[in-house]
């Protein structure tokens, strides 16, 4: 996969993730050039920043719980040596930075950068820049251990493992949005995220489809399916099959169960946004029956249809 690039791009107004497999890494890594003002490393963590690092211990910390959590859920061994990560004091000295050594990139938020040797973790301190890092190491991590993941999965993954934290994997942006389209009876097809092999393929609807279906697999269903599945694919790439084979296979009433998991969830009142990226998704309007236009009228926030309507801001 070397020169190829994969260009994640979903829903949430933080971030867009890049994957870039490159020959150059960054000569001041490397050690050709002076060390960075600051570096520290964390068991396999190594940070490099232009400021002062005064919250390592939590950084650090943070990231080792992330490996352990993936560990422990996945039944990964986690077995890598080294990531590095890459923390500027600001957006500015980010995008400096980037602009300087991958000139041709688009501009990002956070990237997650990978030749043969360690993978670089790119971001820059904001309001959410933990979050990022969460996402874009666990992209690392799952790189290590299973190469050939499926682009779904791998952004599936990184989705609900950055909306971890002490309560649980409620991620405030996706949650809404499964809840509202299975409260008209919608299950996202799993055989269309399959069908992603492409970036470019890849919107903010599949990202939050995606989230959605591994949120499903982890907390609703056995997750010995998804383990074994990624072992598989670790073991033996794309000869391990789809992962929509085994659902159908294992759990026949997966339908079903995956409507159950998110209408069981407490209520969430959804926004303007929600209602607008989970429409995507559905029937036109004209084409629903009379109980689902019913539900989708009563789910409709108030400012809907009317003047205060706004379009929604999708980027990362």
């Amino acid at each position: 996969m070397k020169g190829e690039l994969r260009a994640y791009i979903g829903l949430t107004l933080r971030f867009l993730t890049v994957v870039i497999i490159v020959g150059f890494v960054g000569n001041s890594i490397r050690g050709e050039e002076p060390a960075w003002p600051v570096q520290k490393r964390v068991g396999p963590f190594h940070f490099h920043s232009d400021a002062s690092l005064e919250d390592i211990v939590e950084l650090g910390d943070d990231m080792m719980r992330l490996k352990q959590e993936l560990s422990q859920r996945l039944g990964l061994e986690c077995s890598v040596e080294k990531i590095h990560i890459v923390l500027l004091r600001s957006e500015a000295e980010y995008q400096r930075y980037i602009k300087h050594y991958f000139p041709t990139l688009p501009s990002r938020r956070a990237l997650f950068i990978k030749d043969r040797g360690p993978g670089i973790v790119f971001a820059y301190r904001h309001s959410e820049f933990l979050i990022d890092l969460r996402h874009e190491c666990t992209h690392a991590l799952l790189q290590h251990e299973v190469p050939k993941i499926p682009l779904w999965l791998d952004e599936g993954l990184a989705e609900y493992f950055e909306g971890l934290n002490e309560n649980g994997s409620r991620h405030t942006t996706h949650v809404p949005i499964a809840m509202w389209q299975t409260k008209l009876g919608h299950v996202p097809p799993l055989e269309e995220l399959e069908q992603c092999l492409s970036p470019h393929q890849m919107d903010g609807r599949k990202y939050s489809d995606a989230w959605a279906w591994v949120h499903f697999l982890l907390e609703r269903n056995d997750k010995g399916l998804l383990q074994n599945y990624l072992h598989d694919v670790a073991q033996c790439g794309d000869a391990a099959g789809a992962l929509s084979t085994r659902v159908r296979r294992q759990n026949p009433t997966a339908r079903d169960d995956f409507l159950n998991h998110f209408q069981s969830m407490p209520k969430i009142e959804p926004t303007t946004d929600t209602v607008r990226v989970a429409s995507a998704t559905l029937p036109m309007v004209g084409q629903l029956n009379a109980r689902q236009e019913s539900q989708l009228n009563s789910s409709r926030p108030r400012e809907l249809g009317g003047e205060k309507e706004t379009a929604a801001e999708i980027r990362r």
